[in-house]
C-alpha cells in the first residue's frame, strides 16, 4: 500500500505540474477576445448605454472561436478592466462628488475604492455571461 501512495502522490505531482503549464499557455491565448471586447467596448460605451457592452462581449464570443470556459474568462477579465479604469477616470474626473453622494445613498458604508469595485465586479460578470452565451449559440447553431 505505501508503493501505492507514493505513485499516486508522485502521479498527482506530474499532474498539477501538466495543469499550472495549461494555465499558462490558456492566459496568453486571451488576447484576441479580450483585445477585441476592450476596443469595441471603448468605443460602444462613447455612443451607447451602458449595457452595449453586453452586445459587443456576446458579438465577439460569438465570432471568436474559443470554449464556453475560456470566453467568460475573457469577457470577465476585458470589461472588469474596463470598467474599472471607466470608473476611476470619472472619479478623478468629477473629485469623487458622484461616488460620494452614492456612498450617502448607501448611509456612509461604502468607500470609493469598493465602489469602483464593485462596478468593476458587476461589469464583468455582465461582460463574462454575455461573452459565454455568444459562444455557446454559435457552438449550438455550429453543431460545434
Amino acid at each position: 500500500m505505501i508503493a501505492n501512495e507514493k505513485e499516486l502522490g508522485s502521479d498527482s505531482m506530474v499532474k498539477a505540474k501538466d495543469i499550472g503549464t495549461g494555465f499558462i499557455e490558456k492566459i496568453k491565448g486571451l488576447g484576441i477576445g479580450g483585445g477585441a471586447i476592450i476596443l469595441l467596448g471603448v468605443l460602444s460605451q462613447l455612443l451607447f448605454p451602458w449595457w452595449s457592452i453586453a452586445l459587443v462581449a456576446f458579438y465577439v464570443g460569438f465570432w471568436v472561436y474559443e470554449s464556453p470556459a475560456k470566453s467568460f474568462v475573457y469577457g470577465t477579465a476585458a470589461v472588469t478592466l474596463l470598467w474599472l479604469t471607466y470608473a476611476i477616470i470619472q472619479n478623478s474626473m468629477n473629485t469623487g462628488i458622484i461616488s460620494g453622494s452614492i456612498s450617502n445613498m448607501m448611509d456612509g458604508k461604502l468607500s470609493v475604492a469598493q465602489l469602483t469595485t464593485f462596478t468593476g465586479v458587476i461589469g464583468g460578470l455582465v461582460g463574462g455571461f454575455s461573452a459565454m452565451t455568444g459562444t455557446m449559440l454559435r457552438h449550438l447553431i455550429k453543431g460545434e
